[in-house]
């Protein structure tokens, strides 16, 4: 088995090695794997890493506990609320996107969906600025 660290820095990080892949580093990785698959995975299946492969492709994939692909599934569900909402408050949201709180709050009294939605994303229907102090303070967790 050779490349195992090679195949791990790729795929412990959330790539994909493809068949049809431009880098003929990755295209000798593919090889490598089809070649030894039964061999890669036992080897990775030691340290917690699944090696699972589709139509062209490998993944590493983990197996894990139903709480725990529900919490994260309700985690994802959080965040696409989130942009759902961002990106009704102005369609070209995106990285480096500046906006005030004061200028979203004035959005929210003025469009109906915008204010269903942000009470939606916060499970909270006191007050506007509530809500979005709530955003803020999430999206600043994140970076």
């Amino acid at each position: 088995m050779k490349y195992t660290e090679e195949i791990f820095n790729i795929l412990s990080k959330g790539g994909f090695i493809s068949a049809n892949s431009v880098s003929p580093a990755i295209k000798r990785y593919y090889d490598a794997i089809e070649e030894d698959l039964t061999d890669y995975y036992e080897y990775y299946k030691g340290i917690g890493f699944y090696l699972e492969g589709g139509d062209g492709y490998y993944m590493f994939t983990r197996q894990e506990a139903k709480v725990d692909l529900e919490r994260k599934l309700e985690a994802v569900m959080k965040w696409i609320d989130y942009l759902s909402f961002l990106k009704t408050y102005d369609a070209t949201f995106g990285p480096g996107f500046k906006f005030r709180p004061a200028d979203i709050e004035v959005q929210i009294s003025c469009q109906m969906e915008l204010k269903d939605k942000a009470s939606n994303c916060f499970r909270i229907r006191r007050n506007i600025m509530r809500l979005w102090r709530n955003l803020f303070l999430n999206l600043k967790r994140q970076e």
